[in-house]
């Protein structure tokens, strides 16, 4: 049914319901689950992947052989009556590293990848490592899915505020390594802050770009000259704590008592009085209150609320 799906679309059919394709691809995943099915067909072919399984780890392999020999019979027999055309999935949660087999070469990947956790190297070494089995498969369409998400998203769904996160070093140093392994394209997933999307495409745009000129210009640009030094000095102190620490603040404790400290409060704090007092502009002191109420006042309630706590 799925092969017929995507002939119908490559034969100028349109699309059923909501499935997703555009040109030369159809794309289709598993549900945001793994919940599989419970037969004794299916059970078969998953057994063998649970010694693909990684301790305290998001994504591992032991549905890869599972969703992706599903991806490959559909690819198979679309490469019948469309040779030209593609099948596109992701590689995601439990089917995030490659199978154990070869993929059908009309298939195209677009392995998740938590960029936003790449201060954070325990949990992100194990992203990178998946995502180079994928790059290493040359001739592979690989698309990408980034995560911008935490902490913010965590700190959505669970009601607190959060510290937030910078890190143009490692979005920078990321997206000309995608340049650099062929990646096609990709989606961006989440809630990053301004700057960074900003870096991120820049850099996609032209991968020769010094990501800190890009910032140093932003800010001067964006804030005008005197306001644009504190307000990035700000920018790079959130950013200084995330490395330093090795932490994502996706819990009120790593938030408020290892990268919100006190002392990295008030310095943040006085540099955005500092910013607000030599915004000149009506324009500039619009933008830096902006910041003001979208990054600033946002931490520092946040603090308060887990110091009240």
């Amino acid at each position: 049914q799925v092969a017929q799906d995507a002939r119908d679309f490559f034969d100028g059919k349109g699309v059923k319901g909501n499935q997703p394709a555009c040109g030369a691809y159809f794309a289709f995943v598993p549900a945001d689950s793994d919940h599989w099915c419970k037969c004794d067909r299916c059970q078969a072919v998953l057994a063998p992947g649970k010694a693909r399984n990684i301790k305290y780890t998001f994504g591992t392999g032991t549905a890869s052989d599972y969703v992706f020999g599903f991806v490959n019979a559909v690819a198979r027999e679309v490469a019948k009556t469309h040779p030209n055309k593609y099948i596109a999935t992701l590689a995601y949660h439990v089917y995030s590293y490659p199978p154990t087999f070869e993929l059908e070469p009309n298939v195209a990947v677009a392995p998740c990848v938590q960029l936003c956790y790449a201060y954070q190297k325990g949990t992100f070494d194990n992203d990178a490592k998946f995502y180079g089995e994928w790059v290493a498969d040359k001739g592979r369409r690989i698309h990408l899915w980034n995560y911008f998400h935490h902490p913010m998203e965590r700190a959505i769904i669970g009601g607190w505020k959060c510290f937030p996160c910078f890190m143009p070093d490692e979005i920078s140093k990321w997206v000309k390594r995608y340049h650099s392994d062929g990646v096609r394209g990709f989606y961006l997933c989440g809630l990053p802050q301004q700057v960074d999307y900003y870096l991120y495409m820049q850099t996609a745009f032209n991968v020769e770009t010094d990501y800190k000129e890009l910032v140093d210009e932003f800010f001067v640009r964006y804030f005008g000259e005197a306001a644009g030094v504190p307000m990035k000095q700000f920018h790079d102190l959130i950013s200084q704590a995330n490395r330093e620490e090795g932490v994502l603040g996706t819990t009120e404790e790593a938030s408020w008592e290892r990268l919100g400290t006190q002392e990295r409060m008030k310095e943040l704090g006085a540099l955005i009085d500092r910013a607000a007092g030599q915004a000149h502009t009506d324009l500039h002191k619009q933008r830096v209150a902006i910041w003001k109420g979208a990054v600033w006042d946002y931490m520092a309630e946040g603090r308060r609320e887990y110091i009240k706590k």
